[in-house]
């Protein structure tokens, strides 16, 4: 999960808090950072097909399914109390659990989810979370149930991320997503033109003294499987060292474990240089690069880490009513 925070960051992280000029040297040295930083990726030719084949299919495909089972179930018609479709626990792969408590009051749900070395594998080593998630689903009483408008998530804190032994931090303030569509009990699907719109005020990744952030990002989802999503606006970079901004050219296709299906996602530095990231199709987790328009000569390849990825979207669906 943490490289899908790390990559459109690490490659923003250069300079001296100022927007940074980007070119294939500063590329080549992002790519390098995020080999160093996370044991589920690494450097390939663009040409060299990501390592899909060697991913735990069975993990992924079991937890992929479980996860778009659990959102799928929040979709359908609800003519009386609605079925149970958050506030559950689960148990990591590896060890470890989530234990989740929820409270209903005046249209309102909190829950808290508090992840106890939650460990889900990795063919490159075992990712482990500790922390603590708050989420609150925002909704209007009425006769029919409550009418859900809004959900608003962020970290207790920080939440400890240990990829394959080395020890991170990631700590989320601010998450709200309000729906296009809001109905009783659950939202209904979004379209182009009542969209789902999220807004972030910060996410920070600390790693091995670096503080790595995104921060005032803002994006706009229509559809459900998969949904569509357009980066508006944010910043992404390393504290003390250099930013760079982050929207989406072609919307992005995400699915509801998070994997990008299609889009492009845009840096753009100064003097407008860019780096653009091109999600392989069929590969979650592996990206092609364009620097200022042109093929770079490395791609990203973490497709290892996405078993993880979908054990842990499975666990927060379990836990949270994420549409």
């Amino acid at each position: 999960m943490r490289e899908l925070v790390l990559l459109p960051v690490v490659l923003a992280a250069c300079g001296r808090d100022k927007p940074l000029l980007i070119d294939a040297t500063l590329v080549d040295d992002r790519i390098d950072r995020i080999e160093a930083a996370i044991a589920t990726c690494e450097s390939v030719e663009p040409t060299v097909q990501a390592r899909m084949a060697g991913v735990r299919r069975a993990v992924v495909l079991a937890e992929a399914t479980r996860a778009q089972a659990l959102a799928a179930r929040r979709f359908l018609p609800r003519t009386e109390a609605p079925l149970l479709a958050a506030g559950t626990g689960s148990s990591g792969s590896c060890g470890g659990s989530v234990t989740v408590d929820f409270e209903h009051a005046n249209g309102d749900t909190d829950y808290t989810a508090v992840f106890e070395a939650f460990c889900m594998t990795t063919e490159d080593g075992d990712v482990v979370l500790d922390g603590t998630v708050r989420a609150l689903e925002d909704g209007t009483p009425t006769d029919a149930g409550p009418m859900i408008e809004a959900l608003e998530m962020e970290t207790d804190g920080p939440v400890s991320v240990e990829v394959a032994g080395e020890a991170g931090t990631l700590e989320v303030a601010g998450v709200r997503t309000v729906y296009g569509a809001p109905e009783t009990w659950s939202p209904g699907i979004p379209d182009a033109s009542s969209p789902d719109v999220t807004t972030v005020d910060r996410i920070t990744l600390e790693h091995a003294g670096d503080t790595y952030y995104v921060e005032g990002m803002r994006s706009e989802r229509s559809g459900a499987f998969p949904a569509m999503v357009t980066i508006t606006a944010g910043t992404v970079g390393l504290a003390g060292d250099g930013t760079v901004e982050v929207t989406t050219g072609e919307p992005l296709e995400v699915a509801i474990t998070g994997a990008i299906g299609g889009g492009t996602i845009v840096l753009t530095g100064r003097d407008g240089t860019t780096a653009t990231l091109h999600p392989r199709p069929g590969m979650p987790g592996a990206f092609d690069i364009d620097v200022n328009g042109q093929p770079h000569d490395r791609a990203l390849d973490c497709t290892s880490g996405m078993s993880a990825a979908y054990e842990a979207a499975a666990a927060v669906l379990a836990a949270f009513p994420v549409y």
